[in-house]
């Protein structure tokens, strides 16, 4: 069930907030509505995946089907300690 806000704002942010909306092409009120509704999102931590690449970069080639574990454990420890 939807409620009805009443919202005061100056006539210089008004003005704007009117001219982004009609270039979006949409209502003023769809325009607060959509602009709330991304700033009260939960925020979800971003992972940094280039962690996960590189690990292991060795010499010689390795078989880390055998011991992935301890190989990728050795690999975040050498990291850690740059």
């Amino acid at each position: 069930m939807t409620s009805r806000m009443q919202v005061t704002l100056d006539p210089s942010l008004r003005q704007r907030v009117s001219l982004k909306a009609d270039k979006m092409g949409i209502s003023i009120a769809e325009y607060v509505r959509r602009t709330l509704e991304k700033d009260v999102q939960p925020t979800v931590a971003q992972s940094d995946v280039t962690k996960l690449f590189d690990l292991g970069s060795s010499k010689t080639p390795s078989d880390i089907a055998r011991n992935k574990k301890e190989m990728i454990a050795e690999s975040l420890y050498k990291k850690l300690q740059r």
